[in-house]
């Protein structure tokens, strides 16, 4: 299979993060699969492979710098550019953000969820 598009789905070993990965990947994207678990990611990934899709498991623990900057350089020297970027949170209502002033971590409120959306 020949794919000329990549795209990168965070939190993508399990829920919509999946079902994200293999809906671009049956659009012919070459997926990278974003994951904390080593044997939970290349099990979705394998699973993927399994339906002919082209996906491969790459470890990302986007809370933590040094594992971003990792899976940004793996990934750099493994394709030539990233066409996709889907961040799917395990905890949208539990997130972070680092004040530009002084670098320390601040509380962001919760997200507005779709079903709450759609009733206002």
């Amino acid at each position: 299979m020949t794919t000329s598009k990549t795209a990168l789905v965070t939190g993508a070993n399990k829920g919509i993060g999946r079902e994200i990965a293999r809906r671009l990947a049956t659009m012919g994207f070459k997926v990278w699969l974003g994951a904390r678990s080593a044997e939970r990611g290349m099990a979705a990934a394998q699973a993927l492979c399994a339906e002919g899709l082209d996906a491969e498991w790459l470890e990302l623990d986007v809370t933590r710098d040094d594992s971003v900057k990792a899976a940004a350089k793996a990934l750099g020297q493994a394709s030539p550019c990233l066409d996709v970027l889907v961040n799917t949170p395990a905890s949208p209502s539990i997130t972070t953000c680092r004040r530009a002033s002084s670098g320390s971590p601040t509380s962001r409120p919760p997200t507005t969820s779709m079903s709450s959306a759609r009733s206002a």
